[in-house]
């Protein structure tokens, strides 16, 4: 019996471990991202990081796919735009935490990626970019 009880509780731990992370929108931030996300990881790898809730959006600049994860501050929170815009009304209002776009290389890896987020000591928005040629900018928009 003690061997079955050991046997289920090794069983337990090993497929929890196997999970996906599951981390709160509050803690990703830009620290977060420029900890776990990089240039050339696959769709799996960053769906692993971040997990499976995004909107598939177009980009504005070639109607390319772009990934957009919502860190909500309400479970409630909806946005629906067909282009990769950003809902800057709910990001000074408190509604989310930020937007994070991901754009994708033809071989459906990390081209390029944009944080948008309050730096709540400014009170301004900041576009945090990460670029396939190594360019990094973290600028304010608003």
């Amino acid at each position: 019996m003690k061997k079955l009880i050991a046997l289920c509780l090794i069983t337990l731990f090993l497929i929890a471990g196997c999970k996906t992370k599951n981390i709160s929108s509050q803690e990703i931030d830009k620290e977060y991202i420029k900890k776990f996300i990089k240039i050339e990881m696959t769709k799996d790898d960053v769906k692993e990081i971040l997990g499976e809730d995004f909107a598939v959006v177009l980009s504005s600049m070639d109607d390319t796919e772009v990934w957009r994860y919502d860190f909500k501050k309400s479970w409630d929170y909806e946005f629906h735009q067909e282009y990769d815009f950003a809902d800057i009304e709910g990001i000074l209002n408190n509604l989310l935490y930020g937007h994070f776009f991901i754009s994708w290389d033809e071989e459906e890896k990390v081209e390029s990626f944009t944080y948008l987020y309050l730096n709540e000591k400014e009170g301004k928005i900041y576009q945090f970019s990460n670029f396939q040629n190594g360019y990094i900018k973290d600028i304010p928009i608003t």
